[in-house]
């Protein structure tokens, strides 16, 4: 805002600016100095009229006691006719104690009685000033607005005085008052304004030559000098400007050749800095591409183990049946040895196996349909997939209470084989951490909520939670607190990858007053 002013007072010129500068004082001088003798002067014009009636009112109240107490209406026309000689006078009325017109004398044959009090009264508007003063059998002085006198007093009272003045003379007056002031005015700023012309003008003569020799400069134009000489101050102004100058110019063919220079290795630069650019970029391709690389390798390392887990589970599961099965080969062949052929026997343990090898081929289903990778993203009920995965390590969560807690049935669109594998992982760790501290009454609670549009699985065990310093570097790869029993560091880590990065969730974990807590976060 600051910037565009200047530079619209720069556009009118120095000239015209300073000119408006000063004739802007001298205006306001101006007119403050007649406003204050303009209104004083109608002030002391009113001031006047009041006194003036105000004296003649004190002065009938006295002169008429004696024509009021004795009703000489002769010597009361006398003192009214007196009264009213005076221009400014419209008419003067008396009236005896009981209000009652005595004597009316003057233009206003009907005035009317505003207040007939006991103190003086007045009241004005635009036209008429009306004045009313008691009277008394003895002399009272009445010099304000407030006066009053007691109705108990024992003087006698006799009357009262009306004058109403004409207050249009009062009004031609102020309006010449004020016609003269505006003359005054008009005199005062233009000898005021003369002198500011001439003042500017010495001033802004050689500033201008000044001002258009630096637009040259600024423009270009180093070569540019003032010619005139002015004295005093402006001429050591002049000076110096011409030797600063001199010095711009100087160092401005300086400057040119540092340019030059400059230029020259700055483009060498931005040649080298586009080829350092280039091979940054290679590097980061090949840097990422080794990197997504390996995080291919880390999560089928990963399902490779989970695979091994499972397949151990799937032996355990097998064992039973396959005892059962060779019980049942066992008894057929020693039926068949005594050569006891009955249908019905052998049907039965026939039929007995088949359930058996059904059975053990759907556990390999369930197995496949777990890891299986997917492609797409598909919609599954979340609680079941939980519930498979907990009926796949029911042989390693045998010894450990489950609390699952769900509400209703959940359903999310996302990688139903992913989330698996991060459950799996997740609740082996806590099997790890259960086993590894021996704790007694092993218990892993799962929660599945709902809050503010957002899936919410957590997993809590009982196992005394992770070390402080351990809880920043969890989930980093190869970070690991079961070394002995041959642990990789890498579940976690793969753990944090799937969910934030394929599936666009989160993974927190966190302390709780018993073990840990793992949640993971999905978008509805």
């Amino acid at each position: 805002m600051m910037n565009e002013w200047i530079k619209e007072k720069s556009n009118i010129g120095i000239k015209h600016f300073i000119l408006l500068l000063t004739f802007l004082p001298s205006l306001l001088i101006t007119i403050g100095l007649t406003s204050y003798l303009t209104v004083s002067r109608q002030v002391d014009a009113q001031d006047n009229l009041l006194k003036e009636v105000i004296n003649s009112a004190n002065y009938l109240s006295k002169a008429s006691e004696l024509p009021l107490f004795s009703g000489e209406k002769f010597t009361l026309t006398k003192l009214a006719s007196a009264t009213v000689t005076n221009q400014n006078i419209l008419s003067v009325t008396f009236y005896d104690s009981l209000k009652q017109e005595i004597l009316n004398l003057g233009e206003i044959e009907n005035p009317y009685k505003v207040n007939l009090g006991n103190g003086l009264y007045k009241e004005e508007n635009n036209f008429q000033l009306i004045v009313q003063i008691p009277v008394y059998n003895s002399e009272i002085e009445v010099d304000d607005f407030t006066s009053s006198t007691d109705k108990n007093d024992p003087i006698k009272f006799l009357g009262w005085v009306q004058i109403i003045a004409d207050k249009t003379r009062l009004k031609e007056k102020q309006q010449s008052i004020l016609w003269v002031g505006f003359a005054i005015g008009v005199l005062i700023f233009s000898l005021l304004a003369l002198l500011t012309l001439s003042v500017a003008h010495s001033i802004t003569l050689p500033l201008e030559k000044i001002t258009t020799t630096v637009k040259k400069l600024k423009s270009g134009d180093l070569s540019a000098r003032i010619k005139v000489v002015a004295r005093g101050e402006m001429s050591d102004l002049v000076l110096g400007i011409n030797q600063l100058a001199n010095e711009v110019e100087e160092s401005h063919e300086e400057l040119q050749q540092k340019v030059k220079l400059a230029t020259s290795q700055l483009t060498d630069a931005l040649t080298n800095l586009e080829e350092l650019n280039e091979q940054l970029k290679g590097n980061v391709i090949q840097e990422r591409e080794q990197r997504e690389e390996q995080e291919q390798m880390l999560l089928r390392q990963c399902r490779m183990a989970n695979m091994g887990e499972m397949l151990d589970s799937i032996a355990h599961q097998w064992r039973q049946p396959l005892m059962h099965i060779n019980s049942i080969l066992m008894n057929m062949d020693y039926s068949l040895e005594k050569k006891d052929n009955d249908k019905v026997y052998l049907g039965s343990k026939i039929e007995e196996v088949t359930l058996l090898t059904s059975h053990m081929s759907q556990t390999i289903e369930d197995f496949r349909g777990l890891f299986k990778t997917e492609l797409e993203q598909t919609e599954f009920s979340v609680d079941n997939a939980i519930n498979d995965v907990l009926q796949l390590m029911k042989n390693g969560l045998k010894d450990i209470e489950i609390s699952f807690y769900v509400t209703s049935e959940i359903k999310i669109i996302s990688y139903k084989s992913e989330l698996i594998q991060v459950v799996i992982i997740i609740l082996s760790n806590a099997v790890d951490a259960l086993n590894k501290e021996k704790t007694k009454n092993k218990k892993i609670h799962i929660f599945i909520q709902e809050v503010d549009n957002e899936l919410r699985i957590s997993f809590e065990d009982n196992a005394g939670g992770i070390e402080p310093e351990n809880i920043a570097t969890l989930f980093d790869p190869y970070f690991t607190t079961k070394e002995q029993t041959g642990g990789t560091g890498l579940g976690l880590y793969i753990a944090k990858i799937i969910i934030e990065q394929k599936m666009d969730g989160k993974l927190t974990v966190k302390n709780t007053a018993k073990g840990a807590n793992f949640t993971i976060i999905l978008k509805k």
